[in-house]
C-alpha cells in the first residue's frame, strides 16, 4: 500500500469519525423546535409564499398565531414592518432555497400523515432537521477533500476536527 493511499484513508476514518459525532450530537442535543429564532426568520419565506401566498406578510395575523403556538420566537425581530403595512425579512433567501427540498418532503409527510399543513408542524421541523444534518455531513465531506489536497493528512485531520469541535458548525 503506498503511502499516499494510506495517508487518504486514515483522513477518511477521521471524517467518518467527525460525520458520525456530528450526526449524534444533532440526534442527541437536538432542539424542541428547529424552526425557531434565526432558523425561522431564514425559513419564513418558504411557508408564506408556498402555503399561504403572502410572501409580504401583509395578514401577520397568520405569522403571529403560528409564532405563539410554536413558540418560534418571542417577537417577530426577523420582519421589519414597512409603512404601507407588509413585512420585509431582515433575512436573505438563500436558507431558503436550501431548505425547500426537506420543506416539500415535510408538506408530503404532513398530507400523508395527517398533520397540519402549516410549515411548522412536526413533518416540517423534522424534515428541516434532518436535511441540516445532511447539509453538515456533506459540507464536512467536502472541505475533507479540499483540505487533503492541500496539506498532509495529519494536518488535514486537526484542521478538521478543530472546525467541528471548535466552532458552531
Amino acid at each position: 500500500m503506498s503511502a499516499q493511499v494510506y495517508m487518504h484513508r486514515n483522513l477518511k476514518i477521521v471524517v467518518g469519525l467527525l460525520m458520525t459525532f456530528l450526526v449524534l450530537m444533532n440526534l442527541k442535543f437536538a432542539p424542541g423546535n428547529i424552526i425557531s429564532w434565526d432558523v425561522y426568520g431564514y425559513y419564513l419565506y418558504l411557508p408564506t409564499t408556498l402555503i399561504y401566498h403572502d410572501l409580504g406578510m401583509i395578514n401577520d395575523e397568520v405569522i403571529l398565531d403560528l409564532m405563539a403556538q410554536y413558540k418560534s420566537s418571542a417577537t417577530f425581530y426577523q420582519g421589519m414592518k414597512m409603512p404601507e403595512g407588509n413585512y420585509v425579512m431582515k433575512y436573505s433567501m438563500g436558507m431558503a432555497i436550501l431548505y425547500l427540498p426537506f420543506f416539500l418532503i415535510g408538506w408530503l409527510s404532513a398530507v400523508v400523515y395527517d398533520f397540519p399543513v402549516d410549515g411548522f408542524s412536526l413533518p416540517f421541523q423534522y424534515a428541516l432537521f434532518y436535511g441540516s444534518v445532511l447539509y453538515s455531513v456533506l459540507g464536512l465531506w467536502f472541505v475533507a477533500k479540499v483540505v487533503d489536497r492541500l496539506f498532509n493528512w495529519k494536518i488535514a485531520a486537526l484542521t478538521l476536527f478543530l472546525v467541528v469541535v471548535g466552532t458552531n458548525y
